[in-house]
């Protein structure tokens, strides 16, 4: 998932680092994520969190609905996450696996549903949030 978020920004000439906001069956998000004192801004500069404390608060201030291009995208992107960062028990397996089920989100939401709204068959082809570390 890392790989796809760099390959991604990569194309779309952003610069820096960027992970997948998404839990395995044995690391948490808020474990392998840097968690930043700055804001977290989409590709279209509006601001979602003002730092990692309000990222994980179940509540953001617009929806994560823009690709790493700035346009709108709506839909279930993979998490494996709650709201407070930890992982779901639905992975998929660590996302390695087409069995089973896996948490998601909901790139439209601005509750905790953002990343933590249904749990759909690992088979389900689905986007993911990248976060610039």
């Amino acid at each position: 998932a890392d790989a796809i978020c760099a390959e991604r920004a990569s194309a779309a000439g952003l610069t820096g680092t960027f992970q997948a906001w998404l839990s395995t069956s044995t690391i948490n998000a808020a474990d392998r994520l840097e968690q930043s004192s700055s804001p977290y801004v989409r590709t279209d500069g509006v601001q979602i969190a003002s730092d990692w404390a309000d990222l994980i608060d179940a509540n953001i201030a617009a929806p994560i609905n823009r690709d790493e291009n700035g346009a709108t995208q709506s839909g279930d992107v993979w998490t494996g996450t709650y709201s407070s960062g930890v992982m779901a028990p639905d992975t998929c397996s660590g996302f390695m696996t087409t069995s089973g089920s896996g948490m998601c989100g909901n790139s439209n939401a601005t509750n905790l549903q953002w990343t933590d709204n249904l749990v759909p068959g690992c088979t389900t082809m689905l986007r993911l949030y990248c976060i610039e570390q």
